[in-house]
């Protein structure tokens, strides 16, 4: 269903068999008038059929639902949620939160049946069958009598944080729709050709390495409606200027200091979402160096230290000082 950007609707509650209703208020919506992001009505009543899964590694549940044939485009964008750029953030209607085990969101919406009689009524795109439970008159067409669609709704965890917009830690959309993976490595550095010696002989030794521990650290964003092009092609190759990945609040970051980060090429994923709109999962991968990227190892007082390195001794670094934080702004 295309999401008509020139109205704000408002949307239904639903209400469950316990009673439990879902306010849109708490699903992240957006204060203040945001023309260009709308908020689905349907008439959703859940109905039986609910089911639960866990281990140790996932914890899943679906949900069922009737809606009116008519409204489940609608039904469907309020269950998996929406993303629109407003730069330099992202506006988001968060998916549907699961109403008891709240780390749970609606991942998948599937229809399991079509509820009334099947009709090729002009109240669908021309083609397109439609399920109604009425006849028409005088007075009344098929659309006027709406079938329904029973969708089973499956919840998981999410290997991210989804958090409103008004709620964003450090008011940066690193915060929300984030997954970090990192991933320990090696990395063997050269040694200066002959500050190393053979301890019997004196004799210099010509090439040597020291290895050293690293990491490549990725950070996977989410559902995002559009790529920072300028500010990944400004970054590639640098280092970050500033601590980044900060702790804030009560997320726990890795607090990697200046220079310590080198930016490498990112993974783009480019994909139709369920609402039409073109997203993409962007992979930015970072090799992490506790000493910092511009810094070099050589021997000094009967040891390896590591010592800034900068060209010609008077000029720059080899690798510039960027701002990473954006990376994560919308252009």
């Amino acid at each position: 269903m295309a999401i008509d950007p020139k109205k704000i609707l408002l949307p239904e509650r639903i209400q469950n068999d316990s009673g439990i209703t879902w306010d849109p208020a708490a699903a992240g919506l957006p204060k203040g008038p945001k023309p260009s992001l709308v908020l689905p009505i349907h008439d959703a009543v859940e109905v039986d059929g609910y089911r639960e899964q866990f281990s140790a590694k996932m914890a899943q549940a679906t949900r069922v639902f009737d809606v009116s044939w008519d409204q489940r485009g609608g039904f469907i964008v309020s269950m998996l949620g929406y993303a629109e750029p407003a730069p330099p953030d992202i506006y988001r209607l968060l998916p549907n939160q699961h109403p008891n085990f709240p780390w749970m969101y609606a991942t998948d919406v599937e229809l399991v049946q079509p509820i009334g009689a099947m009709s090729r009524d002009s109240m669908q795109v021309a083609g397109m069958i439609a399920y109604v439970n009425g006849a028409p008159d005088s007075n009344n067409t098929f659309a006027d009598f709406p079938g329904k669609a029973r969708y089973k709704v499956t919840y998981k965890t999410l290997p991210y944080d989804v958090i409103a917009n008004n709620n964003m830690p450090g008011a940066s959309e690193f915060y929300r729709f984030v997954e970090p993976r990192p991933a320990y490595a090696i990395q063997a550095l050269p040694v200066t050709s002959f500050q190393l010696k053979f301890a019997d002989t004196g004799d210099p030794i010509g090439a040597a390495t020291k290895l050293m521990p690293t990491q490549e650290l990725q950070y996977i964003w989410y559902q995002v409606p559009g790529v920072p092009g300028a500010a990944i092609d400004n970054c590639i190759g640098a280092v970050n200027g500033a601590v980044f990945d900060q702790t804030v609040g009560a997320y726990k970051g890795r607090n990697c200091p200046s220079e310590t980060m080198l930016m490498l090429a990112p993974h783009i994923e480019r994909y139709r979402g369920a609402t039409g709109r073109i997203m993409f999962d962007i992979t930015y991968k970072f090799l992490y160096r506790s000493q910092g990227h511009n810094v070099y190892p050589r021997v000094k007082n009967n040891d390896v230290e590591f010592q800034r390195g900068k060209i010609n001794q008077t000029g720059g670094l080899l690798y510039p000082n960027k701002d990473f934080r954006t990376l994560f702004d919308m252009p």
